[in-house]
C-alpha cells in the first residue's frame, strides 16, 4: 500500500499546483495530462472550494475530488523543516574581500556566473562562509552559505532564513531548460549553458515545483551515489514537467564546460 499512497500524494500535489484559484470558481481548466501524457485531456475545476479533476482519456484512471486545500499535508512525505526566520545580512561583505572565499568560487567553476552577474555571491565574515543569495523576483528572501574550513564542526551548508525556495542561477543563453543539481556551485557551473537549480537536500520541497514547472524541461543531474534519490525525484517531476535523468561520474562543479556539454 505504501507505493500507492505515495502516488496518491503526488497526484493530489500536482493537481493543487494546477488548480484554479478561488476567484476562478466554476471555471474548468484543461491541461495535457502529466499522468497518461495525452494532450488536453485533464480537466481541473474549482467548485466553491472543492477541487474536481478528471482525465477524459479512456486509458487513464486519474479522477477525484479534493475538498479543501488544507486537507493534505503536502510535506508529510518529507522531513519537517524549521519555520522561516528573518534574513540577517549584517555580516555579509563583497566576495572579493576574502581571498579564500574567492578561491573556492574559482575552483568550483562558479566565478563566471558571479562575474557576469548571474549569481550574487558574497562572503559572511561572522560564519566564514561563501554565501549564495536567493531571490524571488527582485526581492532578497534567503541565502545559502558554504563553510570555508572543512575541519570546523559547523554544518557544511547553512540556510540563513530557512526558507524552502531554491537557489536559481539563470543562464544568459536562449535555453528554456533547467538542470537540477546537488548544490549552488554546480548550479552556477551549469548556468553557462542552461538554468541551474540547486537541490540542497535529500527531498524535493513542493515550493520547488512552482519554480520548476516554469521551464520547458528539467534534467536531474546527480551523482551515482544518489541514484535512488535521483530516480524518485525524476518520477515526481514528470507529473509536473517533462523531465529526464543523467547520472554523473563526477560533480558538475568539477567539470570543464565541454564535459558539461557532453552530458547534457
Amino acid at each position: 500500500m505504501g507505493k500507492f499512497k505515495d502516488r496518491d500524494i503526488m497526484i493530489k500535489d500536482v493537481i493543487l499546483q494546477l488548480a484554479p484559484v478561488a476567484s476562478q470558481t466554476g471555471i474548468a481548466l484543461r491541461y495535457d495530462c502529466p499522468f497518461c501524457e495525452h494532450k488536453k485531456t485533464l480537466s481541473i475545476s474549482n467548485e466553491n472550494g472543492n477541487i474536481l479533476y478528471f482525465c477524459f482519456s479512456a486509458s487513464c484512471n486519474v479522477k477525484g475530488k479534493i475538498s479543501d486545500r488544507k486537507e493534505l499535508n503536502f510535506t508529510r512525505h518529507e522531513d519537517k523543516s524549521p519555520l522561516p526566520i528573518p534574513l540577517d545580512i549584517r555580516g555579509f561583505v563583497p566576495l572579493a574581500r576574502n581571498d579564500k572565499a574567492l578561491e573556492m568560487v574559482l575552483k568550483r567553476n562558479s566565478y563566471e556566473a558571479y562575474r557576469k552577474g548571474r549569481a550574487d555571491i558574497q562572503y559572511d565574515v561572522r560564519q566564514d562562509r561563501v554565501v549564495f543569495m536567493i531571490r524571488e523576483g527582485d526581492k532578497l528572501i534567503d541565502a545559502v552559505g558554504r563553510k570555508l574550513k572543512e575541519n570546523n564542526k559547523r554544518p557544511k551548508w547553512f540556510r540563513y532564513a530557512r526558507s524552502r525556495h531554491p537557489f536559481v542561477c539563470p543562464t544568459k543563453t536562449d535555453s528554456t531548460m533547467a538542470v537540477l543539481v546537488e548544490d549552488c556551485f554546480s548550479a552556477c557551473a551549469v548556468s553557462e549553458l542552461h538554468h541551474g537549480i540547486a537541490l540542497m537536500g535529500t527531498n524535493l520541497p513542493n515550493e520547488y515545483l512552482t519554480t520548476l514547472k516554469n521551464y520547458s524541461r528539467i534534467v536531474v543531474a546527480l551523482d551515482r551515489d544518489a541514484s535512488k534519490k535521483a530516480i524518485e525525484l525524476t518520477k515526481h517531476l514528470k507529473l509536473v514537467v517533462p523531465a529526464s535523468l543523467v547520472f554523473l561520474k563526477k560533480d558538475i562543479k568539477n567539470m570543464k564546460l565541454e564535459e558539461i556539454k557532453e552530458i547534457l
